[in-house]
């Protein structure tokens, strides 16, 4: 009876370490999200695009809301996989590139938030950068390649502009039709 009743208790706890081990409750989730999109034009080279800007006198930035002269450029479109009729861009919404008005957050330590840069389309009409429903105009692809002509200038954030160099960023989302 003694050997019965070990060999019981043995096969309980055993039961009970398989039972216990397959209940245990998951401890959290794992999502996993993406997108699988169609390949499109590429920006500049390599997904990049590099624009100049002149030096500007910080006098010409002597009170909040003061712009300096507009510089022209082109975003360049390329690639094999730049087809269709028509391209335009919009611009990605990241709060840590683009200000509440608009503007193009200066990264620079120096000159920091005493002064911005803001984009213009081709027309040198002001653009939103916070419009979330804002796309350039239309050009047309050809060979492959496209254009599309927009325009930037430093604006004052502040009555006392600091001098020293400006760094701003954006993502730029490019449609094909």
């Amino acid at each position: 009876m003694k050997n019965k009743s070990i060999i019981a208790m043995t096969l309980a706890a055993a039961a009970a370490g398989m039972i216990s081990s397959s209940a245990f409750a998951a401890d959290g989730v794992i999502n996993f999200t993406g997108e699988i999109k169609n390949a499109t034009c590429e920006v500049g080279t390599g997904g990049t695009q590099a624009i100049n800007m002149p030096a500007l006198a910080k006098g010409n930035l002597d009170v909040t809301g003061a712009t300096g002269p507009q510089y022209g450029f082109d975003v360049e479109l390329s690639g094999a996989d730049c087809t269709g009729t028509n391209v335009q861009i919009s611009f990605e919404q990241d709060p840590s590139t683009i200000d509440p008005d608009g503007t193009l957050v200066n990264t620079d330590a120096t000159t920091g938030s005493s002064v911005a840069v803001e984009l213009l389309d081709g027309t040198g009409t002001r653009i939103n950068l916070a419009d979330t429903t804002y796309k350039t105009t239309p050009v047309v692809i050809n060979n492959s390649q496209a254009k599309i002509p927009l325009r930037a200038r430093y604006k004052a954030k502040t009555d006392t502009v600091v001098a020293g160099p400006v760094l701003a960023s954006v993502g730029v989302i490019v449609e094909t039709n």
